[in-house]
């Protein structure tokens, strides 16, 4: 499959077969995507929780539960590690966000080509993430979810609204 073609073709997955789990290989694939996705200085500021057992899975239902999310054979949790970003040279923002999103975007491509689906998550409640993990929100900060799973049978995809490119795109 070729880049493009992931990249005009995935979609967001709102329904997961729990019948059907993810292989280790492909995990292992899944996972080596973000680490050699690019980052600020190559600092590499995050971390990446595999989210297995039913505690930490129930963990995570109680910051955003939703039936798919139960459904789904795979949840990875991207947490950002402020101290070890990249900082810009106005020195009032650092790159951990930028970087947490580049490695799942990876990760969610990497995906793709496997034919697995994913939902990117960021509405769940991150200070409850912190105290149910024992995080220290500006320090380990949950960024994001990466749901992954196979879409069950059946399930009608809804067309992709996006806007023009020239809404998008100027030149100076």
């Amino acid at each position: 499959m070729s880049v493009a073609s992931i990249i005009r073709d995935r979609h967001s997955y709102r329904a997961y077969d729990p019948s059907r789990k993810i292989s280790e290989e492909d995990m292992a694939l899944i996972l080596d995507a973000a680490l050699n996705a690019p980052s600020a200085h190559n600092r590499q500021p995050f971390r990446i929780y595999r989210l297995k057992s039913a505690e930490a899975r129930e963990k995570i239902y109680r910051c955003w539960d939703r039936a798919f999310l139960r459904d789904a054979p795979e949840i990875l949790m991207v947490v950002g590690e402020e101290e070890e970003a990249w900082v810009y040279k106005d020195g009032r923002n650092s790159a951990v966000y930028i970087d947490c999103a580049i490695a799942t975007s990876y990760m969610e491509m990497q995906a793709w080509d496997l034919g697995i689906g994913s939902l990117w998550v960021c509405a769940f409640d991150r200070e409850k993430v912190c105290e149910l993990f024992g995080f220290e929100m500006g320090r380990h900060t949950p960024v994001n979810l990466l749901v992954l799973g196979y879409e069950p049978d059946g399930v009608s995809k809804k067309p992709r609204l996006r806007k023009s490119l020239s809404a998008l795109y100027s030149e100076l």
